[in-house]
């Protein structure tokens, strides 16, 4: 087969043209880090990369939802402790009514001091957190607890709010407004200043059970948060285990050996500035040819 002219530079210009890109191609390996690019790199790690990058997304999701469901637990076991703490100073005020050596007038001023302890419980239940109500259930935008000096109305709802925190649990991260409502805290505590108004040491007497009970059950709802927030941290950190190894796999799915690619470019840089040198040489042999 006659080798002509034109053939000849047709193939140093292939050739030319491949080890270009190529130098091009380990360029953007060493600017990026990445030795995928494309499906086409490496269709088998691409599609691993692919998986991997899926994985930390949904993980990196259910973290943001934790540390929401957190926020939650956080200011309602807060919430949870103030409102013990007030009915521990009610219970006080309680045994302190009771002492048969009072008279109506000191009953009367400590009905006075439970019915002020009663309205810092009332803003307590109405507190929010990010814009919502803590103890509203689903109903997160007005007051849930009203008060009107005889009685407490609850006007949220029993609605949960849940955050998903794994592919296969979601938790409820609220207590409700009508769970606080069952303690009848707020009844025992009315009570309690009824028979102080009414100058009944008796009666006084008889709630301090009724408030003990009530204690108990907050406690219990604040044992229950904080069985969620421990729930909660301990996937927290089994998730971000799970984002470090998966951040790993990715990293040996599509990074590049940096010692390797550079090598690999130096090396495929000196054949492509043979391939210019010889390119140079035949385009001036032909000339001189020519001039001949």
């Amino acid at each position: 087969m006659r080798v002509t002219q034109s053939m000849l530079t047709r193939n140093l210009l292939s050739s030319l043209n491949s080890a270009k890109e190529s130098l091009n191609t380990l360029n953007n390996s060493i600017a990026s880090g990445k030795r995928l690019d494309r499906a086409s790199d490496d269709p088998g790690q691409f599609i691993a990369a692919s998986r991997f990058k899926q994985a930390i997304g949904r993980n990196t999701q259910y973290l943001r939802n934790i540390a929401n469901g957190t926020m939650w637990t956080d200011a309602t076991s807060d919430r949870l402790s103030d409102l013990y703490n007030k009915l521990s100073e009610i219970k006080d005020r309680a045994i302190q009514g009771s002492d048969d050596s009072l008279d109506s007038g000191m009953r009367a001023a400590m009905a006075e001091e439970v019915d002020g302890l009663l309205q810092e419980m009332i803003s307590i239940a109405n507190s929010r957190q990010m814009g919502s109500n803590i103890f509203g259930g689903t109903s997160t935008q007005t007051e849930p607890f009203q008060y009107d000096g005889t009685s407490v109305v609850y006007t949220g709802n029993d609605g949960a709010i849940k955050r998903k925190i794994d592919d296969n649990t979601s938790v409820t991260v609220n207590i409700t407004g009508q769970e606080l409502m069952d303690t009848q805290m707020f009844d025992s505590i009315i009570a309690l200043k009824d028979a102080l108004i009414a100058d009944d040491p008796s009666a006084v007497a008889s709630t301090i059970d009724l408030l003990d009970g009530a204690s108990e059950q907050i406690m219990s709802l604040e044992s229950r948060v904080g069985s969620l927030a421990n729930q909660l941290d301990l996937t927290n950190q089994r998730i971000e285990t799970a984002n470090v190894n998966l951040a790993s796999y990715l990293s040996q799915s599509e990074d590049v050996d940096m010692a390797e690619v550079i090598t690999k470019y130096n090396a495929q840089q000196v054949a492509y500035q043979a391939a210019l040198q010889t390119m140079s040489d035949v385009i001036q042999t032909n000339l001189m040819d020519f001039l001949k």
